[in-house]
């Protein structure tokens, strides 16, 4: 899906991919924000796959208007693509604001391509898998 310049994604069970290709307007941001509050109704957890390498201006109201939709969202990890070294402190600070709103972590990586994004989320797949697992083992 077409979000102005960036392309936005859902692969079930619990995926979201964004590929931001350009500016961050606040349009876009609203946009995004709904798209991802659609894709994660009913869903226990999510993961996001973020693709900075196009990214462009992210003004702070931006980022701001962002983290507040976004806080009510089940993210269990965002792993961010190709960011720049200031792309890298702007996330940081977009998803510690998330985190202090929704009171809980989700863990951020940041990694240089696609696939070692799809596997570090494999990873987090298996590992609360396991922990689910366990607690149906538990009261079994």
């Amino acid at each position: 899906m077409q979000i102005g310049t960036h392309e936005v994604d859902f692969e079930p069970p619990d995926l979201i991919t964004i590929r931001v290709k350009g500016d961050v307007l606040e349009g876009d941001a609203d946009l995004l924000c709904t798209f991802c509050e659609r894709c994660c109704e009913g869903l226990v957890r999510n993961f996001v796959i973020a693709d900075l390498t196009q990214l462009g201006v992210f003004p702070s109201g931006v980022r701001k208007r962002l983290a507040l939709r976004m806080r009510e969202l089940p993210n269990e990890g965002t792993v961010v693509i190709g960011a720049s070294f200031t792309a890298r402190i702007l996330m940081q600070c977009l998803i510690q604001a998330m985190q202090l709103a929704m009171r809980r972590q989700a863990t951020t990586v940041f990694v240089d391509d696609e696939a070692a994004a799809r596997t570090w989320i494999a990873k987090r797949r298996a590992h609360f898998a396991v922990q689910e697992a366990k607690v149906l083992e538990a009261k079994g």
